[in-house]
């Protein structure tokens, strides 16, 4: 009498073997979504600013009390506010300044303001268009240049920001840069993240520059 080969068990600790992987990285995948998330949201209601040269950038999710969320990011640097002051405001030769604009030109409107017009380098890939009014205001102890992108129905759906340039005494100045910005297509949140560092990188870029300078004058 002939009996029905049957076919080998796949052991039980293997089976959970190749299930933990898969459940290890959905873990994983999930957890970063979380952090990026909560990175994304949870704002502070106070200003953080480096207590020294050496400290570098640094950057943060940052909502005034009454206002919207936006990015904030500071660097103290030691020159004069004058200087400082007339690198940020160079807005003909931003593309230089800044690596991930291109294509920029600028022209003083008749108000004194200055209208503003390049491409911005996207999260993933391509360029973002971008067209900003600027106007600045250097009458307090604080100096601004703040800006505002229309939304016109393109990719850009808010654009909003400042420099904001202020004397802390022995050559010595704090800059900052805030940006609120919502993209079609792009979660809030994600493009928060990438703002915390993209905006460190546009400070380092404006202190290499001024490190650049041979003999920086007002």
């Amino acid at each position: 009498m002939s009996t029905i080969p049957t076919q080998p068990t796949i052991p039980r600790r293997r089976r959970r073997r190749w299930l933990v992987v898969p459940a290890s990285l959905l873990l994983l995948v999930a957890g970063a979504v979380v952090v990026l998330f909560v990175r994304g949201t949870w704002a502070d209601s106070s200003p953080r600013n480096p207590s020294s040269v050496e400290e570098g950038p640094v950057a943060q999710l940052y909502q005034p009390p009454g206002e919207h969320k936006r990015i904030r990011s500071a660097v103290l640097l030691p020159y004069p506010r004058e200087i400082v002051w007339k690198v940020v405001t160079d807005y003909e030769h931003y593309s230089e300044l800044l690596p991930y604009l291109a294509n920029v030109e600028a022209k003083r409107n008749v108000n004194g303001s200055w209208h503003m017009a390049g491409l911005a380098k996207s999260a993933l890939q391509g360029y973002w268009d971008f067209t900003i009014d600027i106007y600045e205001d250097v009458s307090h102890e604080q100096w601004v240049a703040r800006w505002d992108q229309p939304n016109d129905g393109g990719e850009v759906l808010v654009n909003k920001g400042s420099w904001t340039v202020t004397s802390m005494g022995n050559d010595r100045t704090l800059l900052a840069l805030e940006l609120e910005a919502e993209v079609h297509h792009y979660p809030t949140f994600f493009l928060r993240n990438y703002f915390l560092h993209r905006l460190k990188q546009v400070l380092l870029a404006v202190d290499h520059h001024l490190r650049e300078q041979p003999t920086p004058s007002p």
